[in-house]
This record gives structure tokens, C-alpha cells and sequence, in this order.
């Protein structure tokens, strides 16, 4: 029984990890997106493994500990709820380098890269995002037009703006996880400020700062298109 547990929980873990993979895929197969709504799904998946670095790895390895100490799948259940929350905090995060760091400094230049990385490719999903809204935007008044003019249906229009719909669903998901991974920068930059204050760490804040200054401008995106959507006889 106990070994079935444990296969059982792995099983569930890699579900969990494939569907969190997968939950950039919202939206149908390529033939059905334009090509900005194709390369917002393969940026948000890049953006998205970078997070699952942390938090759900962390859930992962934490859930299958529990099933091994507490033979069955409710301890597995709670293990996995507490690597979350270790990994969420960062926890995991700052564990991984001290393994891979011996030095300190090299190990705050490791973080310092991680934060730079996510932000250039932030930048570049930010530029993305804006086209796709934009689209999305003139959508939704060309449907509102066509449902006024009565040229479309109350049910036609939508489930044409079922896309825009999956688009905003997908951009809301990027912006939680990004503001998790946010977190989990700052933490580690916090831990390692506490084990030794004499740390260099301004070009890592400095980077989480415009971390967090791009996450708020993608927000101010995604609040334009809910917006839009809002006031939309159709949305």
C-alpha cells in the first residue's frame, strides 16, 4: 500500500506539473491564433518556467517527501502545500543557489542575472501583450458594432470574443506568477541582506525594482482590456 501511495502521489505530481506547464496553451492550436496571440502563448510559457523553478517544483518535491514519511495521499497533500509555501517564499529558490554557489558574491551575481533575464524577456512580452490587446480592443468594438447593427446574434458575438476572453485569462495568469516570482526575489534578496549586511546588493535591487515597475505596467495593459470588456454590450 505504501509504495502504491507514493505512485500514486508521483502520478498526481507530474499532472499538476503539466497542467501548470500547459496553462499557457489557453486559446486552441495555432491555426485558430493570429501570430501575436502564437508568441504571447510561447512567452508566457517561457515566463512560466521560470516560475515553476520556485513555488510548484518546490510543491512537487515537498508532496512526494510527504508521501513517503506519511504512507498515504493526504500526507503527500500536505507536503506538497508546504514546499508551495517554501517555495513561494523563496525558500527554495535561496536553497538552490547556496547548493550551486559556494562564494557569496558569485551566488548574488547568479540571482542578479535571473532577475536581468526576466525582465528582458518581460520587456519583450510586455511589447506582445500590447498588440494582442490592441487587437482584442478593436474587436470588441467591431462586435458591439455588428450586434448593434444586428448583422450578429447576442450568442454569435460571444462566441467570437471567446479569444479575447482566453487572451486576458492568459495575461492574468502571467502577471499572479510574476508577481510570486517578484516575492521570491525579494525574499532571497532580504535572506541574504540578513546573513550578511555588508552583502553588495544594489544592482539586484535595482533589477527587482524595475521587475517590479514592468509588472505594473503589464497590469495597467491588462486593466485597459478589462475595461474595454466591461463597458462592451457583448463582454
Amino acid at each position: 500500500m505504501r509504495n502504491r501511495s507514493i505512485t500514486r502521489y508521483v502520478v498526481v505530481s507530474g499532472m499538476v506539473l503539466s497542467v501548470a506547464c500547459g496553462c499557457t496553451a489557453i486559446g486552441g492550436g495555432p491555426e485558430t491564433l493570429t501570430p501575436d496571440e502564437q508568441r504571447l502563448r510561447q512567452e508566457s510559457g517561457q515566463l512560466q518556467r521560470n516560475m515553476l523553478q520556485g513555488g510548484l517544483v518546490g510543491a512537487a518535491l515537498g508532496g512526494l517527501v510527504g508521501a513517503v514519511a506519511g504512507r498515504d495521499i493526504v500526507s503527500a497533500a500536505i507536503g506538497a502545500g508546504a514546499g508551495a509555501i517554501a517555495g513561494s517564499l523563496g525558500g527554495y529558490y535561496v536553497a538552490k543557489r547556496q547548493q550551486a554557489y559556494a562564494s557569496e558574491e558569485a551566488r548574488i551575481d547568479s540571482m542578479t542575472a535571473d532577475v536581468r533575464q526576466d525582465n528582458s524577456e518581460l520587456e519583450q512580452y510586455i511589447l506582445t501583450a500590447r498588440r494582442v490587446i490592441g487587437t482584442d480592443k478593436e474587436r470588441i468594438a467591431e462586435l458591439d458594432r455588428q450586434y448593434a447593427a444586428n448583422e450578429v446574434t447576442l450568442e454569435e458575438a460571444q462566441t467570437q470574443l471567446e479569444g479575447v476572453h482566453k487572451n486576458r485569462e492568459l495575461i492574468a495568469e502571467t502577471i499572479a506568477g510574476l508577481r510570486s516570482k517578484q516575492k521570491d526575489y525579494q525574499f532571497a534578496l532580504e535572506q541574504t541582506q540578513k546573513d550578511n549586511p555588508a552583502a553588495d546588493l544594489g544592482e539586484m535591487d535595482q533589477e527587482i525594482e524595475q521587475l517590479k515597475r514592468q509588472i505594473a505596467l503589464l497590469e495597467g495593459d491588462l486593466d485597459s482590456l478589462n475595461d474595454a470588456l466591461a463597458v462592451s454590450r457583448i463582454g
